[in-house]
């Protein structure tokens, strides 16, 4: 699944496993003025254990991280905390989209069509 709009691309890709506590993996591009295309891997969606406020569900969006002695460290880290709680807000609009496209996969299936 994709949002793309004129200056950011989001890439999700759901997890296939059902136990998983990962729930997607998240790829985000930003197209800048002098640089080009910026492309910022490892975005996390996950399961949690408490409601997130703004999504009123019970997981959530971190930025790429590198295990490094003994715990996770951030490897991008956004200075403004409204410019981070946008960028998560359309992470989450598209993990949303993702589902609901992948459950009306899953419903298409016609059962008559299947071979036993």
């Amino acid at each position: 699944m994709e949002i793309d709009d004129e200056d950011l691309k989001i890439k999700v890709k759901l997890s296939k496993k059902s136990g998983d506590l990962i729930l997607a993996k998240v790829k985000v591009i930003i197209k800048t003025t002098q640089y080009g295309l910026l492309t910022l891997k490892g975005f996390l969606v996950w399961k949690s254990t408490f409601i997130h406020p703004s999504f009123q569900e019970l997981i959530n969006i971190t930025a790429p991280t590198k295990y490094a002695y003994g715990h996770y460290l951030p490897t991008a880290f956004f200075e403004d905390p409204k410019a981070w709680a946008k960028l998560q807000d359309r992470i989450y609009d598209a993990y949303r989209i993702a589902l609901s496209r992948q459950s009306k996969e899953d419903e298409s299936i016609d059962p008559d069509s299947v071979r036993i």
